[in-house]
């Protein structure tokens, strides 16, 4: 009981100081969901710091469709936008794949990673051919049931981030090792709601609302 009191109380001190990020994805997976599709949708304000002092501030919304792997993995489809500084709207879309590593009563360890693609952008006045992402991490979660129809997650973890913008001038991520930090409801229906953020050298944030059916 301690230690969840202890894990809770990080994760709130944590989530004071890092109020902006993007997403990495929950840690809720088949075995909770009693087998059914689930379908997530995401929005997510992110703020980095590119090489050469420049900066990467965007809006992204995200359609998330998990499909299962057995119990224990999830294989996720992402479609959505990113509007970069003010700019268009341009098509986002991508793959991750998430695995429960270690899963107990009170305590659960996940890994992931995941690779989006936005065919064309343009940020500030410079226009980019493609951005590739790519994010790799291992998260660990409390589970708490609060009753018989809500279960709360916190999350916490270590994350590697790349961002690769390629165009007549090609910029990269200024700082690829960051941290996550969430909390999760697992609600009535096996309906989900999360709160996240990701800190890098820079901070921002992500909201979902989840849905399984």
């Amino acid at each position: 009981m301690k230690t969840t009191a202890l894990f809770i109380l990080t994760i709130s001190m944590a989530w004071a100081t890092m109020v902006r990020a993007s997403d990495a994805g929950d840690p809720v997976f088949p075995l909770d969901l009693g087998y059914q599709a689930r379908a997530e949708v995401i929005y997510q304000y992110r703020d980095r710091e590119l090489d050469r002092g420049r900066a990467f501030e965007a809006d992204l919304y995200t359609l998330r469709l998990h499909s299962d792997v057995g119990e224990f993995a999830t294989l996720d489809f992402d479609l959505g936008g990113i509007q970069a500084d003010g700019g268009d709207l341009e098509f986002r879309g991508g793959l991750g794949l998430r695995h429960l590593a270690y899963d107990r009563e009170q305590v659960r360890v996940a890994a992931r990673a995941q690779i989006h693609y936005t065919p064309g952008l343009r940020l500030g006045t410079i226009d980019y051919d493609d951005l590739i992402e790519v994010e790799a991490g291992v998260n660990i979660a409390a589970k708490i049931r609060l009753d018989d129809q809500v279960t709360l997650m916190p999350y916490a973890g270590p994350a590697v981030s790349i961002l690769r913008l390629s165009g007549d001038v090609d910029r990269d991520e200024d700082q690829m090792v960051g941290a996550v930090v969430g909390i999760s409801f697992l609600l009535p229906g096996n309906n989900t709601f999360r709160f996240e953020s990701q800190i890098f050298d820079a901070v921002g944030f992500a909201i979902s609302a989840g849905i399984a059916f």
